[in-house]
């Protein structure tokens, strides 16, 4: 059987103009602590200084992640981001901004040291356990 029409035309927006703009204002009043600064910037960091990446992330590439990881705290209900949100996203947001030094540059090697790096890197942040507790 041979379909008719494109199914793409049939698609119905599920947010308007003024949703999404409001959407981005929200994300936009996440609150960033410092010691989540502190903790971002360690990661960008490490990847700037590792002796297996012939590039670590770039200064895009790190506010794409403290946008990312506003975004992701406003998804999960809250008004402030934690250590975690910056975990969870620093590989997928990350992991196609580093070039490794090796020869394979196949995305499972990428990730898997960025993924070292993002957990290696502490967080010294006093507030951690209070705003963990409040999930």
């Amino acid at each position: 059987m041979h379909r008719t029409g494109e199914p793409v035309e049939e698609l119905k927006p599920v947010l308007d103009c003024e949703q999404i703009i409001s959407l981005q204002e929200a994300v936009r009043q996440v609150t960033v602590e410092d010691s989540m600064h502190e903790y971002l910037l360690d990661i960008v960091d490490a990847t700037r200084n590792s002796d297996e990446l012939h590039v670590g992330v770039s200064t895009r590439g790190a506010l794409c992640l403290y946008r990312a990881s506003q975004s992701l705290a406003l998804v999960e209900g809250r008004d402030f981001v934690v250590p975690d949100d910056i975990k969870r996203l620093a590989v997928p947001v990350l992991a196609h901004r580093v070039i490794t030094k090796a020869i394979c540059t196949a995305d499972s090697v990428r990730q898997s040291k960025l993924s070292s790096n993002a957990s290696s890197t502490k967080c010294l942040c006093p507030n951690e356990n209070i705003l963990t507790s409040k999930l």
